[in-house]
């Protein structure tokens, strides 16, 4: 066996978290409790050798009520002493629904739940999906991979999706109303609406020399360089671009993936584009969603309050949306 001994510190101010419970998970997802003495230390003489990572359940002081465990790993050793330093910072609350893709509604199943798992495959968060198919947990930032799991009554026993989906949590993004859909023991993630909700944060899309936005209405259109309908949207808005200026209206370009940025710029230079630009150069796949990007070329306008008014049309429909 190996014997462990370590304090539990809150990350950002390094103050020792006291009377704290929480799990120590091996790579087999097998879990060991240990609580927190006063002083924040704790200590356990027999644990099983393995590679664990700390995962934060509950604390008496309720300031750390939305905590969650830095997933920092540690290996315990057959035979020796480690001493570790876990730590806890505030988690990014994750909300959304689980659907089945033909019914659109949660699986009729009773015992439902959604695991956000590392790369290594521990177990960070467990959660059981309600009845109407909602669900949420907070995760330290982090790249994840999301699996279902259903309780069988007819065979009495779990099924887990054979495919996960793979997210990259990050600080200071918004996690609200994901809908994660089982299809075919595969678990996609299915854009949202937009529409009469704020525009969402602009800064991590790299768009160069962003002009003053307050007051005035916003078009965004995402886009594909490598793709004839984005490249023949992108022109049709630069031949408005005059008369959109006009009415107050600030047109934005963002390539929707990661491609090389000086053929970007050249390409906007080629064509005298007169609009600012962005690129999306990582987690693709969570910025369309955040976005509710279902397509491209993909427009979504704005009012002055910047609430969004209109998405997912045609440049052709754009005289009428505004």
């Amino acid at each position: 066996v190996a014997i462990l001994k370590g304090i539990l510190i809150e990350e950002s101010s390094g103050k020792p978290v006291l009377n704290a419970n929480m799990e120590l998970r091996d790579e087999n997802n097998k879990s060991r409790n240990v609580t927190t003495n006063e002083d924040g230390t704790f200590s356990i003489e027999d644990l099983e050798p393995g590679e664990y990572i700390p995962v934060f359940k509950s604390a008496e002081n309720s300031t750390y009520s939305n905590h969650v465990c830095v997933p920092d790993t540690f290996i315990a050793e057959a035979d020796k002493t480690t001493q570790v330093t876990l730590k806890t910072q505030e988690g990014i609350l994750i909300k959304g629904n689980l659907i089945e893709s033909q019914t659109q509604k949660r699986p009729s199943e009773e015992r439902v739940y959604i695991d956000a798992r590392l790369k290594s495959g521990q177990i960070v968060s467990s959660i059981p999906i309600e009845k109407d198919g909602g669900w949420q947990m907070l995760l330290p930032p982090g790249d994840y991979e999301f699996y279902s799991s259903t309780f069988f009554e007819n065979i009495s026993r779990f099924i887990e999706s054979e495919k996960p989906l793979s997210l990259k949590i990050d600080k200071g993004q918004r996690y609200n109303n994901m809908v994660i859909a089982i299809h075919e023991q595969e678990l996609l993630l299915k854009s949202l609406s937009l529409l009469d909700k704020p525009l969402p944060d602009l800064s991590h899309l790299g768009i160069v020399s962003l002009p003053e936005i307050s007051n005035k209405i916003v078009l965004i259109c995402f886009f594909d360089i490598e793709q004839r309908p984005s490249r023949n949207c992108i022109q049709e808005l630069n031949k408005k671009a005059k008369d959109l200026k006009q009415k107050d209206i600030i047109v934005i370009a963002i390539q929707a993936s990661n491609t090389d940025k000086k053929s970007l710029t050249d390409w906007f230079g080629e064509y005298n584009l007169s609009f600012p630009f962005g690129m999306i150069d990582k987690n693709e796949e969570q910025t369309h969603f955040n976005w509710g990007v279902k397509a491209l070329p993909w427009l979504i306008l704005t009012d002055k309050n910047h609430i969004i008014i209109a998405e997912g049309f045609s440049i052709t429909e754009l005289e009428e949306k505004i």
